[in-house]
């Protein structure tokens, strides 16, 4: 199906990416005041970006991200390293990744449709 090509793939999986990483900083703030607890990060930007670069991303590629625990850090005397202005701030840059995307997707679309418009006259 036309439907299934590498951007839109591509484009799929960013948003799943970004879904978890919003899920995974939700849960670092909910965290914020327990603790010994360490904070989580989402790594997908950088699989995305080699599948990308290597020119090996087809509508088959699969796009995973990888969760880490950074327990290199304490910031706070209870062993607790959520930072909560850089969780924000992630949560936030993540919120703009995603508008971007599902614009892109809308023009992916509106693109599809002029071009079925323009076929059917």
């Amino acid at each position: 199906m036309f439907l299934d090509n590498s951007s839109l793939a591509a484009m799929r999986a960013s948003l799943n990416g970004l879904q978890l990483k919003q899920q995974v900083i939700s849960h670092n703030i909910a965290n914020y005041e327990t603790p010994d607890y360490k904070a989580r990060t989402v790594s997908f930007e950088e699989v995305l970006s080699s599948a990308q670069k290597n020119g090996k991303a087809t509508e088959n590629t699969r796009y995973l991200a990888h969760i880490a625990t950074n327990s290199t850090t304490d910031i706070r005397l209870d062993g607790n390293n959520v930072d909560l202005e850089r969780e924000n701030l992630e949560l936030f840059d993540s919120y703009l990744q995603m508008s971007y995307l599902y614009q892109k997707i809308g023009g992916e679309f509106s693109n599809l449709r002029y071009v079925l418009n323009q076929s059917m006259k």
